[in-house]
């Protein structure tokens, strides 16, 4: 059995490790792309100084080419600046989560020194009630009562099913069932006449005043049996109530509430932790989808520089600068148009690697996100809760080992979470007295989920819940109806 906190710092390391992994990747993407945004510099000075020797004519082709070798540049130098500005804004964003994440653990710890306080008080407060004698009367009449209660429902429910199956005989019969629904035999019979003597030999035909009486009773008895199981119900409540009362007034007395208020005053801080968290982590995502774009060279001065080179001098390819080259009586272009070859070649190539790297960025992103998924689910849950530990670390570990591998995901590991988490003993149980019978009537602290799905678990009674009170064995927690 491990703890849920501990369970939690083990997600938690794993969210850590794929955050090196992404910053690795970062650090070789970063490499590449500030050498593919000078490669575009040396092509695009090589490109005028091309274009200068073999344009028609050098005195415009001189200053319209320096015009588009200003703008590239510009252009480049524009996105460099607004790259570092990503990359800046994505530091700070990180440096946030860093210090939430630390001042989550400093709140933790205030909200589990808290909970200690009111499990300590509710430990005293139900250690005085086993020994109350006039409480423990109580308890035994209400624990009665609830038996006769589901008794009584138990029998209710029983009758209805004979009343459905033995029904049919008399229902599938049509003799019978024509003269049922006209009310014969009975004062709300109207027919005369004709019809009257018609009714009157059918019923002497099917033996219909015995199967009548017999049906009548088939169905009256179900009827009666759940009135009695419902007054039954009520009583229960009733004196269930009552019970809640006399542990809401010690518990009062001995000043637990204001220690759970003081408790969930902490949760709330920490819950507003979690979701500056979560917020700051979505909006890390949106500042890495921009970053990708730059990599990939999808963003729009990437696009306007495309444009630019694209205009007069990138619509010469490669042969087409061979040929002029071998034009010319000049060797000068020769080795200008070799240079924007193997350029464009070393290019080519590093846009190859970014590109596997970003496939494996991708991937690990994937993950990261699997991974976060649980860990807000984990937290909503309050399976960091100080009460709840976890039966089985080793299956946890190994499911967590797979999603890191890429083989299982977040549905899976919060199925294992949730079949392993447990209410642990901390000395006080929110199944004790009435608690045990009906979730939320007594005072004792239940950990609620913060939405709907998730929730702290807590077993039946009878399945082997343990409870500080052993004679509260055999009864089911929420009351069975």
């Amino acid at each position: 059995m491990i703890t849920g906190y501990q369970t939690l710092e083990e997600i938690e390391k794993i969210i850590r490790m794929i955050n090196d992994d992404l910053r690795r990747l970062d650090e070789k993407s970063d490499a590449l792309f500030e050498r593919s945004q000078q490669n575009k510099k040396e092509q695009s000075d090589i490109l005028r100084q091309i274009a200068v020797l073999q344009l028609s004519a050098p005195e415009n082709t001189q200053t319209d080419t320096d015009i588009l070798n200003r703008d590239i540049l510009a252009l480049l130098e524009q996105r460099k600046i607004a790259f570092q500005k990503l990359q800046d804004e994505i530091a700070r964003t990180e440096a946030k989560i860093r210090a939430l994440e630390v001042e989550r653990q400093e709140a933790h710890k205030a909200l589990d020194q808290a909970a200690r306080a009111v499990i300590d008080k509710e430990h005293e407060i139900q250690a005085l009630l086993e020994k109350d004698a006039a409480y423990q009367k109580q308890l035994d009449a209400v624990r009665k009562a609830k038996s006769i209660a589901q008794e009584a429902d138990t029998k209710a429910q029983e009758a209805q099913k004979r009343r459905e199956e033995k029904g049919k005989i008399y229902e599938e019969s049509p003799f019978f069932a024509y003269l049922w629904e006209r009310h014969y035999d009975t004062p709300q019979y109207q027919e005369g006449g004709l019809t009257k003597m018609l009714d009157e030999w059918i019923a002497k035909g099917s033996n219909y005043e015995p199967n009548r009486v017999n049906y009548h009773l088939l169905l009256e008895i179900p009827k009666r049996l759940f009135a009695h199981a419902q007054e039954a119900k009520k009583s229960y409540q009733k004196s269930l109530e009552a019970l809640a009362m006399v542990e809401h007034a010690k518990a009062d007395a001995l000043g637990l509430s204001l220690l759970q208020k003081s408790e969930a005053d902490h949760q709330a801080k920490v819950d507003a932790i979690d979701d500056a968290i979560e917020t700051a982590e979505h909006t890390r995502e949106n500042l890495l989808l921009e970053r990708t774009k730059f990599i990939q060279e999808q963003d729009s001065d990437a696009q306007r520089i495309l444009d630019l080179i694209n205009t007069r001098l990138q619509h010469m390819t490669l042969p087409q600068l061979d040929r002029l080259a071998e034009s010319t009586l000049s060797r000068e272009d020769d080795r200008l148009v070799a240079l924007v070859e193997r350029l464009k070649e070393e290019y080519e190539r590093m846009q190859e690697s970014i590109e596997a790297i970003q496939r494996q960025y991708e991937k690990k992103i994937d993950r990261l996100k699997e991974i976060e998924k649980v860990r807000s689910r984990f937290k909503r849950s309050r399976y960091d809760d100080i009460r709840s530990g976890f039966d089985r670390p080793n299956e946890i570990a190994d499911v967590l080992g797979g999603l890191v591998g890429g083989l299982l995901n977040s549905d899976v590991i919060w199925e294992t979470l949730r079949r392993s988490q447990r209410h642990i003993d901390t000395g006080a149980w929110p199944d004790f007295g009435s608690g045990g019978m009906a979730q939320g009537q007594a005072p004792w602290h239940f950990p609620t989920p913060r939405e709907e799905g998730s929730g702290f678990g807590f077993p039946d009674i009878g399945g082997g819940f343990s409870s500080r009170n052993p004679s509260n064995t055999g009864f089911s927690t929420g009351g069975g109806f």
